[in-house]
């Protein structure tokens, strides 16, 4: 299967993941022989840890600006 992303240049797919697989690896779960996906498998395992701490504090560019934005108001 070969897909094409926005820069025009194609990239390969080796495997397609199927439903099961998938659901495998939403639930924290590395799939039964699952080498194919072994990369995946980890790249969601480190991004679980990093969305359970606190996030980063904002630069001081976006610390003024987030200051200088009007209060929300209740009606929305």
């Amino acid at each position: 299967m070969k897909l094409r992303g926005d820069d025009g240049r194609g990239w390969r797919v080796r495997q397609q993941l199927d439903d099961a697989v998938v659901e495998e690896l939403l639930a924290a779960r590395t799939p039964a022989g699952a080498d194919e996906v072994a990369r995946t498998s980890a790249f969601l395992e480190e991004l679980r840890g990093l969305a359970q701490g606190p996030p980063p504090p904002p630069s001081a560019a976006l610390s003024k600006m987030l200051g200088a934005a009007p209060a929300p108001s209740a009606g929305r």
